[in-house]
Parts: structure tokens; C-alpha cells; sequence
């Protein structure tokens, strides 16, 4: 439901860009994420405490946003800061020009409309919003499209807040709907009204301008019909096991295949290259410590933790078996087998490939 106006005369408007406030920007995008992924990706997702994650991220937004955003987001993230994607638009990105849509002035028809109207062409935050969704349908994984999804999301809810589809007005009228609605919000208020008379620069012009939870309502209503457009589940090896392993591994390893295929696993070989795509699957075998060649060791090098490599590295002989779940999407699992040595790889194979089978099942 659009908010209720009441107009007095019909003068020209002065008025900044603006913003819904911090808290309700992310109950937006909470609610919204909630409904089309589920509430594990709020709790995995919003926001995501990694930095290899973040790391990522940032490089996105360099592609999306330039350097000066991408500076900014990497000094975030190294200050441990990290920023809930509903609220990068205001805290990283500096771009209040795209944050109104003029194309829904809510001024009564009338001679004075063309004064406090912008023009219908003028609706840079919807725009916005398409161009991050359509990054979203491109992501790597599932927190990644969360992330795109929240920033679409942030600009498409800005074009929502009456006062930025007007195109002038005072700040303390601005301060009063933002900071009202996210009073409501912080107090957790299932139904709200939020009035203020607002008085204009330019003349002695005053408009009521009416906010309820109704508006909040469907713009997280909207967000979700279009959040269900996107591919929700990134694309991947539906029902395969993804093994990553190089060429002399996966030689010394052959055997792994058919014990896993005799099993009823089936598995799909990746190189390094290949798994850049491959790797979006629920379950993946890596054969190979953080020193493994043909690439294999940079991908090791981010799963394993300091202590596993310097048991590697220093221990003779040594052989390791480790899981991490939730790496490059949501209920993924992915198993390390490695040793210090190509031989000591293959005997973490071999006294591990039972307990192996037992993990895969829980996830193919």
C-alpha cells in the first residue's frame, strides 16, 4: 500500500537524497533473503564473518563499483568490520545520486506537479537494483548472491522512501520518517504509522507525509517475486562427487574412483582450472596438500588451517584428512586427503577412503 500524502498548496520542493536507516535496510533484506533462501542463508550469509569470503567480495565490487569501493571494502574487512550488505550502498559505496525514483512523484495531478515532480525518466535506484539482480543470477554461490541480492535490494527499497521520489524537501523531514521507521523496527513493532508535516525550502508549502508497515511490507514483497527469478541454487554437479587432484595424484589415486563408483558414488575428475566451476557442488574430494602443483595447492592453501600446514610441512610422513563444510555454497561438504609426500597422500587414501564413503553419502 503506497503511503498516504495530504497536499495544502501546490509550491515548488526542496530535497536531498536520503535513505531508510541502517536497521531497516537489513530487516528488509533479511526478510526478504528468508523468504526465497531459507533462514540458514540469514544466519550463514547476513553478514558473512570470512575473510577469504570478503576477500572475494571486494574484488566483485571493484568489477561492479571501481577502485575507490573496493579500497574501502578491503579496509573494512581488514579491520575485521563486517559491513551487512544491505548497508555497503550507504557506508561504501558514496552514490546518493542513484538513490531516488522520481518515475513515482507522489504530488497530486495538477499545475504545480511539473515544479515538484523530477521526470519519469529519472529513476536511477530501480535501475540499480536490475543491474545487482542481474549480478546476483551470475554469482558463484549462494552468500555471494545473497550479497548481490542485499545491494539490489538496498537501492530498489531507497526508491521506495517517498521522500526520494520527490525531488526537494528539508532535512528534518527526512530525519523524522527515516529515524521513525527505524525506531519501529528496532523495537520490533509488528504495525506502525510514522506522520510528519514537512516544510519546504523554497516556500511556506506544507505536505504530510504518511510511512506504515505496510510499505515495508511490500517492498520485501516485491524483493521476494523477484528474488525467486533468480537461480537459487548456484549451478553445479547435481548428484556427482567433484574430485580436484593433479595429474600425478590422481594417477597414484585411481583406485579411489572405482572403490567410491563400486559404492554408488559417482565422481567427476576436476584440474584446477576445471574446479573454478566445478567447485559449486554439495560434495568435493581434494587429493593434495598446500604445496600440491598444477594449482591444486592454492585451493588447499584456503582450506587448511595453520596448524594442518605445518604438520605437513615439518612432520614426516605426515598424512591428514580434514572436512570443512559450507566452503563455496550452503550444505556443502568438501574432505582433504594429503600427506607430506605424493606417497603419504596415497596412504591418507587408502586409510581413509571407508570413512570417506560414510561423509559422501551423507551429502551426494
Amino acid at each position: 500500500m503506497r503511503a498516504r500524502f495530504v497536499l495544502s498548496a501546490l509550491i515548488l520542493l526542496s530535497f536531498t537524497a536520503s535513505a531508510w536507516g541502517p536497521a531497516t535496510q537489513r530487516y528488509i533484506c533479511d526478510e526478504a533473503v528468508k523468504q526465497v533462501w531459507g533462514q540458514d542463508a540469514v544466519v550463514q550469509c547476513l553478514p558473512k564473518k570470512s575473510s577469504k569470503f570478503m576477500g572475494d567480495f571486494c574484488e566483485h565490487l571493484y568489477r561492479m563499483k571501481g577502485a575507490d569501493v573496493y579500497a574501502r571494502c578491503k579496509s573494512s574487512f581488514q579491520k575485521r568490520d563486517f559491513i551487512h550488505p544491505a548497508n555497503m550502498v550507504d557506508e561504501l559505496f558514496n552514490d546518493t545520486e542513484l538513490w531516488h525514483d522520481y518515475g513515482q512523484c507522489p504530488v497530486r495531478p495538477g499545475p504545480a506537479r511539473y515544479l515538484m515532480c523530477g521526470t519519469r525518466e529519472d529513476a536511477p535506484a530501480p535501475k540499480e537494483a536490475e543491474h545487482w539482480f542481474e549480478a546476483a543470477l551470475k554469482a558463484s554461490d549462494t552468500c555471494m548472491q545473497v550479497y548481490d541480492f542485499c545491494i539490489g535490494a538496498s537501492y530498489y527499497a531507497k526508491g521506495e522512501n517517498p521522500v526520494n521520489q520527490i525531488v526537494e524537501e528539508k532535512e528534518s523531514c527526512y530525519e523524522a520518517i527515516v529515524d521513525g521507521v527505524e525506531n519501529a523496527i528496532l523495537a520490533g513493532k509488528e504495525s506502525f504509522r510514522v506522520s510528519k508535516r514537512c516544510e519546504f525550502e523554497h516556500s511556506d508549502y506544507e505536505q504530510d507525509i504518511v510511512v506504515t508497515d505496510n510499505r515495508i511490507k511490500n517492498i520485501i514483497s516485491s524483493l521476494v517475486a523477484s528474488g525467486k527469478n533468480l537461480s537459487v541454487n548456484p549451478t553445479k554437479e547435481a548428484g556427482n562427487v567433484v574430485l580436484l587432484a593433479n595429474s600425478i595424484d590422481y594417477e597414484l589415486n585411481r583406485g579411489l574412483l572405482d572403490y567410491l563408483t563400486a559404492n554408488g558414488i559417482a565422481v567427476t575428475r576436476a584440474s584446477a582450472e576445471e574446479f573454478k566451476t566445478l567447485r559449486y557442488s554439495a560434495c568435493v574430494v581434494v587429493l593434495g596438500g598446500h604445496h600440491a602443483p598444477e594449482g591444486v595447492g592454492e585451493v588447499v592453501d584456503a582450506l587448511l588451517n595453520s596448524e594442518e600446514k605445518e604438520n605437513l610441512t615439518k612432520n614426516e610422513g605426515e598424512k591428514i584428512r580434514a572436512t570443512r563444510e559450507d566452503v563455496w555454497m550452503l550444505q556443502q561438504k568438501v574432505i582433504v586427503l594429503a600427506g607430506q609426500e605424493k606417497e603419504d597422500t596415497r596412504g591418507a587414501v587408502e586409510e581413509n577412503r571407508d570413512g570417506v564413503v560414510s561423509e559422501l553419502k551423507t551429502c551426494v
